[in-house]
């Protein structure tokens, strides 16, 4: 989404999660908080609030269901019980939750999960060089963003900084980056691996 200088939404409520990626310029919310360009940011469901961008911005935006309209009075002035964020250039990255035991060391940096053993929720992934992850099934929609680096497929399809990837449910696939990458997704049904890849003998 592309937000023209002095641009504005109108006061809105969301019916459930959003996530946002600030990639270029600022956006203002109604409590005054300034996001900037990495700053990964999500909105509980029943939150109300509108937002502004003086100069103009660029982000990346996801909604699991209706975002309808609200009174101003309704947008609160503190927003911090609904609201989290993370600058994912700044981000302490962990041990992403819930990896098979033989599985390639991946991390993340949560911004809302909603279930860490599913892996539903709005998150930062980070794949070291050569890691790849296990065999697994989309129960839902996965929407994933390539922010640095490269991820591969299976199918050989090659994600490189910049692109939007949508994954239907019933997907299977695994990915892996020989070089590293950095990823945003947001996963609205629960993951399900089926087994874990078997490393290769040195």
């Amino acid at each position: 989404m592309r937000v023209a200088p002095g641009g504005a939404s109108r006061p809105h409520r969301h019916e459930a999660l959003e996530g946002i990626v600030v990639l270029e310029g600022e956006l203002v919310d109604s409590d005054g908080t300034v996001f900037r360009a990495g700053d990964c940011v999500a909105y509980q469901a029943g939150s109300a609030h509108h937002t502004a961008s003086p100069g103009g911005c660029t982000m990346l935006v996801w909604t699991n269901g209706a975002i309808t309209a609200a009174e101003a009075d309704d947008a609160p002035q503190d927003l911090a019980g609904a609201r989290s964020s993370v600058n994912w250039h700044e981000a302490d990255f962990s041990l992403y939750p819930s990896l098979p035991a033989n599985g390639d060391p991946i991390y993340w940096a949560d911004v809302a999960c909603q279930n860490s053993d599913t892996g539903e929720g709005f998150y930062v992934v980070q794949f070291p060089p050569g890691a790849a992850s296990a065999l697994h099934e989309h129960m839902g929609n996965e929407e994933f963003t390539i922010l640095q680096g490269e991820l591969i497929d299976p199918d050989g399809a090659v994600y490189r900084s910049g692109d939007c990837v949508s994954l239907e449910p019933g997907t299977k696939h695994f990915s892996r980056s020989p070089n590293g990458c950095v990823t945003v997704a947001c996963i609205s049904a629960p993951l399900r691996t089926i087994h874990t890849r078997k490393k290769k003998a040195a």
